[in-house]
């Protein structure tokens, strides 16, 4: 019993080199015609077959010389052909099988090997922008760090009125002023707000804008506990965390319109973060 499956035709004789046929899987051969009526024929004993296409999952079918292929990409021409030919083609379709799944996987591992190459670059590229743009904050002046610990107080909430009341205020100063002499960065120096607010805690912005909540000094056993707060927040500032922050959030290309001068928008942008 015959079945005839759709394919195409390989033939320099053709005007094209190709045209469609329906291959017929006849007992001993394959049989092919064209819409315009041409036939071609291959036997099974010298039929030649080889697996590829685009898909690699294409079935080509050639004759002794290779002047006629027919080939079809149908799913079940494979299984159709090996039970026309009887076994005469079992030992070429197993061969082409192999080699089949031999690329396939090879094609899975280069894509896997791609994607992980991928990642990779993807994991340098991130770190690479993120170590640039600091390397471009580190390298911005001082003053900018002034300018921005200002302009995030002026827009930051207190949470309380701020302290004049000498008594609690010059203490508090004493102990910024005598950690100030360790700061590891020349031209900073550091304004004293206290806040009057039950919130225990303290913070430095960039600059050396300090702020000390009440909270905190009620909350310290010991000058040297609240020494130790103070100092931690005020490495901050030394250190120029804020820059790095704002480089690591808003980007590479934020810590450029800063050192170009653009401080307006550098500025605004700064805010955000500090308040965040």
């Amino acid at each position: 019993m015959s079945r005839t499956i759709s394919g195409g035709v390989f033939d320099s004789a053709l005007s094209d080199g190709r045209a469609g046929v329906e291959i017929e899987l006849l007992h001993s051969h394959l049989c092919a015609s064209t819409a315009d009526g041409d036939a071609y024929v291959i036997s099974y004993d010298e039929c030649q077959l080889e697996m590829g296409g685009y898909s690699g999952k294409m079935l080509f079918c050639r004759n002794a010389d290779r002047s006629i292929t027919l080939f079809s990409e149908d799913k079940h021409f494979t299984k159709a052909l090996a039970e026309a030919a009887g076994g005469r083609l079992d030992e070429q379709l197993a061969k082409q099988n192999a080699i089949a799944k031999s690329q396939s996987r090879r094609s899975a591992g280069l894509g896997f090997g791609l994607l992980v190459g991928t990642a990779i670059v993807l994991v340098l590229v991130y770190f690479g922008i993120r170590a640039g743009a600091n390397r471009v904050t580190q390298s911005l002046p001082v003053t900018l760090d002034v300018e921005l610990g200002k302009a995030a107080y002026s827009s930051m909430p207190k949470e309380g009125a701020e302290i004049s009341d000498p008594d609690v205020v010059q203490p508090i100063s004493a102990i910024v002023e005598r950690l100030a002499e360790h700061a590891k960065i020349e031209g900073l120096e550091f304004e004293l707000h206290v806040i009057d607010s039950p919130t225990v805690n303290a913070y430095c912005l960039p600059g050396g804008t300090m702020v000390v909540y009440t909270g905190l000094i009620t909350a310290a056993e010991a000058p040297g506990q609240l020494a130790a707060v103070i100092s931690h927040e005020m490495a901050h500032a030394t250190l120029r965390h804020g820059l790095s922050r704002i480089s690591q959030t808003l980007g590479l290309s934020a810590a450029v319109s800063l050192i170009i001068g653009d401080t307006a928008g550098g500025l605004a942008a700064a805010g955000e973060v500090f308040r965040s």
